[in-house]
């Protein structure tokens, strides 16, 4: 670690005890003084002090509302936006000789250098408080930290390595096609409970079981089903809500074969003891997906 970085340290060591701005200002202007007894030149002295502010900044972060007394509003910096920052970086630049004798396109050059230092993410030294998370948030990525034994950094590459496998994993499951998966593994397989399409899938196939037994099996109403998200719910084993959404886009289809045979809510209650499971073999009448006619 060079001496600047050091003495970076140092100052936010300080600046985080202090009170008030005369007592921000002292220390930062010692520091000031430091680096102009260090290089006569002042082109020499932009590094060292960027290299200072590069620390007040981590340690104490911009940000878009006031978080306590030692800061002040401003909107300087060619693409900033408005915001409030720490008062050391108000008093840590170059004197207005130092500025004379550079010029002004020395002056630009170096705010922009000041711009893209500020800009540039750096994970190894980024804090919990930067990421302005609300106070539950923080709490639990604290906990992990701790449990984990890692540092923010490893957390944060670990959280954005397992979100975006889950994320992308789940696009790929949600394009693939399940037609071909038989019945009795979408029913009874366990890497198939989860899988975003597998609702809508059986609930296709459990329509048209249903209708088969009404037509080609059943020869009256008693023995047949109306085609509800009750009865498709227990024929798939799905939740009413995951079936709702296939439900109401076939909701016409439905409609027109219910009133076909004058079915209802109610002729699935008729007989005591009647089971849908007992009477529609959904992995006989409808084995896979290919081919599905729901016209």
């Amino acid at each position: 670690m060079g001496k600047w970085e050091q003495e970076g340290i140092r100052l936010v060591e300080k600046l985080q005890v202090l009170k008030d701005e005369k007592q921000v200002k002292s220390v930062c202007l010692e520091v000031v003084q430091e680096i102009t007894a260090s290089y006569q030149n002042p082109t020499s002295r932009k590094t060292p002090l960027a290299t200072i502010r590069k620390a007040v900044l981590t340690a104490f972060p911009d940000s878009q509302k006031q978080q306590h007394s030692l800061q002040y509003f401003t909107s300087s910096g060619k693409g900033k936006k408005p915001r409030y920052q720490h008062l050391a970086l108000k008093y840590l630049t170059l004197s207005k000789e130092d500025w004379d004798e550079l010029g002004d396109s020395n002056r630009k050059k170096w705010e922009k250098e000041q711009q893209d230092s500020s800009n540039k993410l750096n994970l190894n030294d980024m804090t919990l408080e930067q990421l302005e998370l609300d106070t539950e948030t923080k709490e639990i990525a604290q906990n992990a930290m701790n449990q984990l034994n890692i540092s923010l950094e490893e957390l944060l590459k670990r959280s954005i390595t397992f979100y975006s496998k889950t994320v992308v994993g789940k696009a790929k499951r949600n394009e693939e096609d399940l037609s071909h998966i038989l019945t009795k593994e979408l029913l009874e397989d366990k890497k198939y409970s989860t899988h975003p399409s597998r609702a809508d899938e059986l609930t296709k196939r459990a329509i048209i079981a249903i209708r088969k037994n009404n037509t080609e099996i059943a020869t009256e109403n008693d023995n047949r089903w109306c085609i509800t998200q009750s009865a498709i719910a227990t024929l798939t084993g799905s939740k009413p809500a995951t079936i709702g959404k296939t439900l109401k886009q076939l909701e016409g289809l439905i409609n027109d074969h219910n009133q076909k045979y004058d079915l209802n809510g109610y002729s699935n209650r008729k007989g005591e003891g009647r089971d849908i499971l007992q009477e529609i073999d959904l992995v006989k009448l409808v084995p896979d997906g290919i081919d599905l006619n729901l016209g």
